[in-house]
């Protein structure tokens, strides 16, 4: 595969696309999207530098340049979530929407990669990267805080965007490298396509593999359809609901931001719901009226 611009977006945001730590994940103290950040920043970085030389007088150069931004900037945000997430928590979604929204503007800059119109074809791209960041603006201005989700219209030229960007390329020699983009770019955006969802998030389960289920809800809060609540105790222990160690308030009220209106399942493998199943349901089903009615 030519190392090309298309290649290096797809790169970086494959690596980039955020993920739960868990186990698997962790070397030491740094998280997954860390080290491949690195790496393939690396790695990326050095094969944009590479065709910058054969592309210096040729009008692909702008395209060079709107994909170092779009490599460098989304490297840039993932690296901050990693080592400044709680710091920027309340800017982060936005960020990261703003960044993914920069890896269209290399397709688009390759669109007018033609003179005499290319210079001037520069304030479309920019234009384009203006309209895609309005979500971001909006929700910074008038809901921040809140998590970050946009309607099903917006959704649906999101995904028009990635599709047009997939279509042009799909015919030429460059075909692999615009798959790759695109996966890219599907994973960077999944929370704000349509049909893609984090469809049954077990908060208990999120609990037992040590992470933290609140933090993991406002990651993909915007993403999640249906929810599964399970308690448990410090000690990795099931416990009825309330009386464990889980933060379902949190949850709650994260997932009441973030315009959530699907399913909330509980189940309790608690010792003593296996010996009064009926008392212990009835009892969760009051736990939950009375902690979550608003």
């Amino acid at each position: 595969m030519t190392m090309n611009p298309l290649v290096a977006v797809g790169l970086v945001s494959l690596a980039s696309s955020p993920l739960p730590a868990s186990p698997l994940f962790l070397v030491g103290r740094v998280t997954w999207p860390a080290m491949p950040i690195v790496l393939v920043a690396t790695v990326g970085l050095a094969g944009i530098a590479w065709r910058s030389r054969r592309l210096r007088h040729t009008t692909l150069h702008t395209v060079w340049w709107w994909s170092l931004g779009a490599f460098s900037v989304v490297a840039t945000v993932e690296l901050l979530a990693t080592f400044a997430g709680s710091r920027i928590e309340s800017s982060l979604e936005s960020l990261r929407y703003a960044a993914a929204m920069l890896t269209f503007c290399p397709m688009m800059a390759l669109l007018g990669a033609k003179r005499p119109q290319n210079r001037a074809w520069q304030w479309i791209v920019l234009s384009l990267w203006f309209i895609l960041l309005i979500p971001a603006v909006q929700w910074s201005l008038y809901r921040p805080g809140n998590v970050m989700h946009v309607n099903t219209v917006w959704k649906l030229f999101l995904l028009t965007q990635i599709v047009i960007g997939l279509v042009n390329y799909l015919p030429t020699r460059y075909w692999s490298s615009a798959i790759l983009a695109t996966a890219g770019q599907v994973l960077l955006v999944s929370k704000h396509l349509p049909l893609i969802g984090f469809s049954l998030p077990d908060f208990g389960h999120i609990a037992k593999g040590d992470m933290d289920p609140v933090g993991v809800c406002k990651q993909y809060a915007s993403a999640i359809r249906h929810v599964h609540f399970k308690d448990m105790t410090p000690d990795g222990t099931w416990a009825e609901m309330g009386k464990g160690s889980i933060d379902f308030e949190g949850i709650v009220d994260v997932l009441e931001r973030a315009g959530f209106d699907g399913w909330v399942m509980v189940e309790d493998e608690s010792a003593r719901a296996e010996q009064d199943p009926d008392g212990v349901t009835k009892e969760n089903g009051q736990y939950v009226t009375t902690t979550f009615a608003r």
